[in-house]
């Protein structure tokens, strides 16, 4: 018997009146439902039997029981199968594996579910591990599971990530655009390349390109007239390439990236009165813009944000006390801090490290009030950082200029030209270590990423000269040998633990208990242990960098050696000593205490020679 034709199909729906098991069996139920309910193509095409029986009935095929004991038997129900044939539940019932990572979060996966796409772009091999690299591990508040990953000691920590940059807590938004889910996912393999040390960059090629290629064809159809202008997927997409060409140091396609990105905004409205309905979509803009500003040396080019520059409140932990210090140094090897923004902005720092610190992850009451403050003040805190490395540029350049140039007619403003500050000052020194600290621990960025070295070499140009009057350059000699042991870097290169003299054993005793203690001498310490973090890899085809003279090849093997030569001046063997004033500056407890273990390793050994 054929049911009547209708001219008019409707469409068919599965209901139920309790929640279906997310499991295998469920799903092959529904598939089977779907295939013999599945409608026709053509109108002439008669419809399937209906079925007799009730609304219980039918519905009854596919609800599973949830109060049956994973090891029991019950029978199937007799519609289109042997009603006698058993089914064993526990066959069907996923496997789980849970994870304990603290006393208030717990990972469960199921083992046996099976492999679905994540994501809606072609993808490599390696992709879809890089996504739940991503969205575990990287997320991951405990440090040990970062090293299991990898297999590796020394990784940092990326317990801040989610509430440092949009990134994390943006895929949602991601997903749903091919051009900026490709540009996302080669900033996953970047990262996991630089913290890996791994050299295979065919997965971040493969989406960087794939990434390039969506916006060339999207561009072909957008932005063409006020009617169709750019999308937010493709400025999301450009700012992500931005990034991740800073990252890893491509800075000429980084600069070409960023004027096309520029050039958006402003066909946009600017990024201010364009973009005001979007935070995120600011916070990205603003993260790409200083991705590239410390990558390359350049100024910023978005303004800032009023609304994303809410600050915590400063403590005033250490500008009192460096006002008094600065009143103090009189002697010429007596450490200042004369630039007092440089002192407030580290304020700042210090509030962030400490809310960080003793954030409850417990109260969602505030959980989201608290992590939007904390961003802000990270915002904040980098916008103007960026301005300030700026402004330190331009003044040596100037000063470079006015050195050049022949006095011939002295004069007041000829002062404006010269850097006034004496070679003591920790001014600038202190401005880019805070940045690296806050790129390296509150952003969780690879201390080898690639990104880290202008800041890098900015910080050891600035720390030159007071190295140079505390003698902190010269690479002590044992007891009784006069002869300098130059050593060679990887790349051929004559390092800074080769710069020796003959006079540095005796200077270095007699120094060694001339050196007092104090707020600005414990920021020193805090600077040059901050600066032994950046493992940037040293590459023979890097070219050294050459500041007054002096080679400055390997940057972590600078800091180490200085930072050993510093310690055994002030008498600092321990380490306990070096922990304790290091945790009275700036503190962020599980990455700080991983690198100081890191960096002890390294040092403990050499500090009693």
């Amino acid at each position: 018997m054929v049911s009547p034709q209708a001219p008019k199909p409707g469409f068919q729906f599965i209901t139920s009146i309790n929640t279906i098991a997310r499991n295998d069996e469920t799903r092959r139920r529904v598939r089977s439902h779907a295939r013999r309910q599945k409608l026709p193509n053509q109108t002439g095409t008669p419809f399937p039997k209906k079925e007799e029986g009730t609304q219980k009935e039918r519905i009854s095929k596919f609800r599973l029981s949830t109060s049956v004991s994973p090891r029991t038997r019950r029978k199937r129900p007799s519609s289109t199968e042997d009603a006698n044939t058993e089914v064993d539940i526990f066959e069907a019932t996923p496997k789980w594996e849970t994870t304990v990572i603290g006393n208030k979060l717990a990972i469960t996966v199921a083992r046996e579910l099976p492999n679905f796409p994540l994501l809606r772009i072609e993808t490599t091999p390696l992709t879809e591990n890089l996504l739940k690299y991503c969205m575990t591990v990287c997320l991951s508040p405990q440090e040990k599971f970062v090293e299991k990953w990898f297999d590796r000691a020394g990784a940092p920590t990326y317990m801040n990530i989610r509430r440092a940059t949009p990134y994390s807590f943006a895929f949602e938004e991601i997903n749903v655009d091919n051009a900026a889910t490709h540009a996302f996912m080669a900033n996953v393999a970047a990262m996991h390349n630089s913290l890996a040390n791994w050299a295979d960059t065919t997965t971040m090629d493969f989406h960087r390109l794939q990434a390039v290629k969506s916006i060339n064809e999207r561009l072909n159809l957008e932005g063409k007239n006020i009617d169709t202008p750019v999308s937010d997927g493709v400025i999301v997409a450009v700012a992500l390439l931005v990034n991740i060409e800073a990252y890893i140091g491509s800075l000429a396609a980084a600069a070409a990236h960023m004027n096309g990105l520029k050039r958006m905004v402003e066909l946009r409205g600017g990024l201010l009165e364009g973009f005001d309905y979007s935070s995120l979509l600011q916070r990205t803009l603003a993260w790409a813009d200083f991705s590239y500003a410390t990558a390359a040396n350049k100024p910023l080019v978005f303004p800032l944000i009023p609304k994303l520059a809410m600050s915590l409140g400063l403590k005033d932990r250490f500008m009192s006390r460096s006002m008094v210090a600065n009143i103090e140094a009189i002697g010429l090897n007596d450490l200042s801090i004369q630039n007092r923004e440089a002192i407030e902005l580290f304020e700042l720092l210090y509030s962030i490290a400490d809310s960080i610190n003793i954030f409850d992850w417990a109260d969602f009451k505030n959980f989201k009030a608290e992590r939007a403050q904390i961003s802000d003040s990270i915002y904040f805190l980098e916008w103007r950082l960026c301005q300030l490395e700026d402004l330190i540029r331009s003044r040596q350049h100037f000063s470079t200029r006015a050195e050049s140039l022949p006095a011939l007619m002295p004069s007041e403003n000829n002062e404006t030209w010269m850097e006034t500050s004496p070679p003591t000052d920790l001014s600038n020194a202190l401005i880019y270590a805070s940045h690296l600290f806050l790129h390296l621990a509150i952003r969780g960025q690879p201390p080898a990423a690639y990104r880290h070295r202008a800041l890098t070499e900015g910080l050891m140009s600035s720390l030159c000269d007071t190295l140079m009057v505390l003698d902190l350059l010269s690479d002590p000699e044992p007891h009784g040998s006069p002869e300098s042991h130059h050593t060679t870097s990887s790349g051929g290169q004559v390092s800074t633990e080769s710069w020796s003299t003959t006079t540095s054993v005796t200077s270095d005793a007699s120094t060694c208990g001339a050196i007092k203690s104090g707020l600005h001498e414990d920021i020193l310490l805090w600077i040059l242990f901050i600066g032994s973090c950046i493992r940037i890899p040293s590459s023979p085809a890097d070219a050294p960098f050459m500041y007054r003279g002096i080679l400055l090849g390997d940057h972590h093997e600078f800091f180490i050696n200085t930072l050993t030569r510093y310690c055994r001046m002030r008498n600092i063997l321990e380490k306990e000593t070096l922990l304790a004033m290091l945790k009275g500056i700036v503190w962020l407890d599980m990455w700080s205490e991983n690198q100081l273990e890191l960096v002890w390793q390294e040092i403990g050994g050499h500090i009693r020679i």
